[in-house]
């Protein structure tokens, strides 16, 4: 069983960011039968990208981190998006 939200917006004309959230309750598989008890787990993930003076050119940046019973993990990512004619 789970809940997702998730949410997009900007900030002015060169700021967007998005929002994930999921929870999850965890009661096995049918491989290796039910958990007892039931694990719960958290993942999110925050992005935010900004759109630079140069034309076509943005740069981005991502942070996840999941925690709970199942495993705990963290990660980020940083990216340049370049369009090559300069359009936006």
């Amino acid at each position: 069983m789970g809940f997702h939200l998730a949410g997009a917006y900007g900030f002015g004309e060169n700021v967007a960011a998005k929002t994930f959230f999921t929870f999850t309750k965890n009661y096995g598989t049918h491989y290796k039968g039910p958990l007892s008890p039931s694990m719960n787990q958290f993942y999110t993930m925050q992005e935010v990208s900004y759109q630079t003076p140069v034309p076509g050119l943005s740069v981005t940046a991502t942070a996840a981190f999941d925690f709970g019973d199942i495993t705990d993990n963290a990660g980020v990512m940083l990216g340049v998006h370049w369009l090559i004619n300069g359009a936006r």
